[in-house]
């Protein structure tokens, strides 16, 4: 049997939404593999494309600014970024040939979904679940609070300077 619920919120994204919860900070951390964060320097896959390596530029500088992704992450933001460019390609057809199509039978035609806005809407489906795990989305952000520049002093300076700017806002 899988296991259920959702999935566990890696500690560092627990720690920029300050904990809500008001978990014990240690044993959420206790077990959990950390990675280090990726250098500005990242090179993508060489098998991404020209579009897919666009994507990919843009969307590493936005994870690097927040010290989201780490090496452990980049074969899941290459599919991303392979993913997204698909989508991009699916989204031309369906704005030039539509979302029906008329498929005629030996009963007659019947009006279906075209298979490209199927796959179209199963990609997006996909592509948001990918969005969410990596905080691509306003609502994955919107729970998040990122540091103030130059404050960190270690991750145990870090979290009480954010709890005492949770408690002065509050």
């Amino acid at each position: 049997m899988g296991k259920r619920g959702p999935g566990k919120t890696p500690i560092k994204i627990v720690r920029l939404q300050g904990n809500p919860g008001k978990r014990d900070q240690e044993r959420v951390e206790q077990g959990e593999i950390q990675a280090e964060p990726v250098s500005k320097t990242t090179e993508p896959p060489i098998s991404l494309t020209s579009d897919e390596r666009a994507k990919w530029d843009r969307i590493v500088y936005n994870l690097e600014q927040v010290k989201l992704l780490t090496h452990m992450d980049l074969d899941a933001l290459a599919r991303y970024c392979k993913m997204l460019a698909l989508y991009d390609e699916l989204d031309v057809k369906v704005k030039e040939e539509g979302t029906i199509e008329v498929r005629y039978t030996k009963f007659g035609e019947s009006i279906v979904e075209a298979r490209h806005y199927t796959q179209w809407m199963a990609l997006n489906r996909d592509l948001l679940r990918l969005e969410r795990e990596f905080g691509l989305t306003p609502s994955a952000r919107a729970s998040m609070v990122a540091p103030l520049q130059g404050e960190s002093k270690g991750d145990f300076e870090d979290f009480m300077n954010l709890q005492m700017r949770k408690a002065k806002e509050a």
